[in-house]
């Protein structure tokens, strides 16, 4: 069942009352595929790894049947080789899709972008841009890096984990510190960023202190990382490492 097969139930739709469903089940799930297409393009590198991605996410996102599949990302990529702008397709999404839904597409976004074991700066631009068109906040935005990231290093894992028990021990070689609650205003813990990111601007700091989750440090060597953990909890703060 595709999204918008679920949308009837959301908006109380019958089969008399409502418009053809042929129709716009093909324009939500086009306007979908188009954006998870936008984010494979977005470094400019043809990664085979965010095709097949992207296929998986049309598959498991939109429940689109895998027959179907070719022939939606065919028009998803005529229509962005053309120019089209991406406002389109979030606003026939902000019009069919509940908040859930939103939320399971920019997971499927973030997991395209890290399927090629590289995030880009383009592809985060991006992202960042569609999740508040499609009226999603911040924290939502975090969590779904942090879910998608999860998952992905969880299938590159397996992958490649040759069948031995103590596989399991090895850590990775860098992670995100992600502040994920400080209580109110803690002076204590913006001390400590100051110290840490002394490029930050004050403002920046205490940005890092509201709406949690909150990436404050990516892709650093876990001893370090746990070290900045160690100093932020100690402040009061509650901080995982992804």
């Amino acid at each position: 069942m595709s999204v918008f097969n679920k949308l009837q139930t959301i908006f109380g739709e019958t089969p008399d009352s409502a418009t053809p469903e042929t129709s716009d089940q093909s324009d939500v799930d086009l306007a979908c595929a188009a954006l998870l297409v936008e984010i494979a393009r977005a470094d400019y590198a043809d990664d085979p790894r965010e095709t097949k991605a992207t296929f998986t996410a049309i598959r498991k996102v939109l429940k689109v049947p895998e027959t179907d599949i070719a022939k939606l990302l065919s028009e998803a990529n005529t229509g962005v080789e053309e120019g089209t702008s991406v406002f389109p397709h979030t606003s026939l999404i902000n019009e069919h899709c509940s908040r859930e839904q939103k939320y399971d597409i920019l997971v499927a976004m973030w997991q395209v972008a890290f399927a090629d074991g590289n995030l880009d700066k383009y592809e985060e631009h991006l992202i960042r841009r569609i999740a508040g068109l499609i009226h999603l906040d911040h924290s939502e935005f975090i969590q779904a890096k942090i879910e998608a990231k999860s998952h992905n290093s969880e299938i590159a894992h397996n992958a490649s984990e040759p069948e031995s028990t103590n596989n399991s021990l090895v850590k990775p070689e860098t992670v995100n510190v992600i502040i994920t609650d400080c209580g109110p205003i803690n002076h204590n813990a913006a001390k400590v960023l100051q110290e840490l990111k002394q490029a930050s601007s004050y403002f920046e700091i205490l940005d890092l202190l509201r709406d949690f989750p909150k990436v404050a440090f990516e892709n650093l060597p876990h001893e370090d990382a746990e070290k900045i953990k160690a100093h932020l909890e100690a402040t009061g703060c509650t901080v995982e490492l992804h």
